[in-house]
């Protein structure tokens, strides 16, 4: 059992990071088609 929580606690901290990077991405899109539009 002490496995799997070290495991989950990682998967949510990669998770939390990959949030972040899929958000700043879409800003940078929506950025752009601001100055394309």
């Amino acid at each position: 059992g002490h496995d799997t929580t070290r495991k989950l606690r990682i998967g949510h901290r990669l998770r939390a990071r990959v949030r972040r990077a899929a958000l700043h991405l879409q800003r940078g899109r929506l950025r752009r088609a601001c100055r394309a539009g």
